[in-house]
């Protein structure tokens, strides 16, 4: 359900599956980023077709909305999404410039359909732009579709979406920040990832990858983390580039019907290649870890296995001593694989527990003092939503054990002390 949230956009496209719907859904993302500051907007449930690709501008939030996830799909044999590498959304580091305006983009995103060579990559400084509760099926005819170009910076993130891949390449084409509650279906990669925007490393929670054709994941450096995220049917689950390492790390991670191997491992004599991975159960996965320049393989521990522990890189064996490239690997056998954990991030709660702040005298107009009214909101209710705002406060703010604050945009939503309060 979509929160009272007074300066969101509504996508107005028919969403039929049928019309193109790339048009509205721009204009939408154009309007948002009008108000200036960033903006939110809300696709509701329908099945959108696009031709060409969209862009999320800096400071965009969009966020699916209604009984049903919405889809954004792309259909059959759509032109310009054959060869090569296209996105069917890019995360962009600028608006688009003026054509006739002096001088050139440095960087413009490749991968576009068409290809615009006045609009921004993202840079270090490409905040706040995350797309949330949407889904991504990709039609036959599309070899070259990726689905995001998730490319930006801190606070950008993907979340609670589905990647039917069919005919294309990969559901994520780069990494940025972060994403959750994931699942990429088929074709060739799941996520097709390089270096994020300004070296932070990427995190990947609550995941599944199913049936992808080369690998789940192939990356290098993207400083990748996971933790609770599954593959099954893939010939590797991880595959770092030739002539790359990685600063990987993994916890709860299952393999199932991995054939290759759990983990292929690059660049394996230099400082940079850090692979660790704890807890983690495997079953049809014969090798655990494979070696791409030594051709060295580790072995599993039989048709279904337990890893307690799995590092490989430059190991010190102590305070001054000098250290030397190791593997070091413990894992046994188990007649069954346990059951997946539960998700590591709790959902949040349902929108039919958030109380608008509003609703209980707040004003969030930059000038009233809101404390009072914050308060009694808390006092009275576990879960508080706070529409776009900068609500002041003069004095502590005291949550129950169980609160839970809401806001949707964390450059429009502000808890606000003003200067020099009393106090403080």
């Amino acid at each position: 359900t979509a929160p009272p949230e007074p300066n969101a956009v509504t996508v107005s496209g028919k969403g039929d599956g049928k019309a193109d719907d790339g048009p509205a859904i721009q204009r939408a993302i154009d309007q948002a980023a009008d108000k200036g500051g960033g903006g939110i907007v809300f696709l509701p449930s329908g099945a959108y077709r696009i031709s060409k690709t969209l862009f999320l501008w800096p400071g965009v939030r969009i966020f699916g909305v209604g009984a049903q996830r919405p889809v954004i799909l792309l259909g059959a044999n759509t032109p310009g999404f054959q060869r090569g590498l296209s996105n069917m959304l890019i995360f962009a580091g600028a608006r688009e410039r003026d054509p006739a305006a002096p001088g050139r983009v440095p960087f413009p995103p490749p991968g576009s359909v068409p290809l615009s060579p006045n609009i921004a990559d993202p840079n270090p400084g490409t905040f706040y732009s995350p797309l949330a509760n949407m889904d991504f099926p990709i039609g036959p005819g599309n070899p070259a579709a990726a689905a995001i170009r998730f490319h930006a910076a801190q606070h950008a993130y993907v979340s609670h979406a589905e990647f039917d891949i069919g005919s294309g390449l990969a559901g994520l084409y780069h990494v940025a920040n972060f994403a959750e509650k994931l699942v990429f279906r088929g074709r060739r990669y799941g996520i097709l990832a390089e270096k994020p925007s300004p070296a932070l490393p990427f995190g990947l929670v609550d995941a599944t990858f199913e049936g992808q054709r080369d690998a789940a994941i192939r990356e290098h450096e993207a400083g990748l983390t996971l933790v609770n995220v599954a593959f099954r049917g893939t010939p590797v689950g991880v595959e770092i580039d030739q002539g790359y390492g990685d600063w990987l790390w993994g916890q709860q991670l299952r393999f199932e019907n991995v054939s290759r191997a759990a983990v292929l491992i690059s660049n394996e004599n230099n400082v940079y290649t850090q692979v660790g991975f704890q807890d983690v159960v495997a079953a049809n996965t014969p090798t655990f870890a494979r070696f791409r320049e030594s051709g060295r393989a580790v072995a599993g521990k039989g048709r279904a296995y337990r890893v307690s522990s799995f590092t490989y890189g430059l190991t010190l064996p102590s305070i001054g001593a000098m250290g030397a490239y190791q593997t070091q690997f413990s894992a046994d056998a188990v007649a069954a694989l346990s059951p997946r954990p539960a998700p590591a991030i709790r959902a949040l709660p349902p929108v039919s527990e958030w109380v608008d702040v509003r609703a209980l005298g707040a004003r969030g107009d930059d000038k009233t003092d809101d404390t009072a009214a914050i308060q009694r909101a808390i006092d009275g209710h576990r879960v508080v939503y706070f529409p776009s705002g900068f609500y002041h406060v003069s004095d502590t703010l005291r949550l129950r054990a169980d609160s839970v604050l809401i806001g949707l945009h964390p450059s429009l939503t502000q808890i606000i002390l003003p200067d020099r309060t009393a106090g403080f």
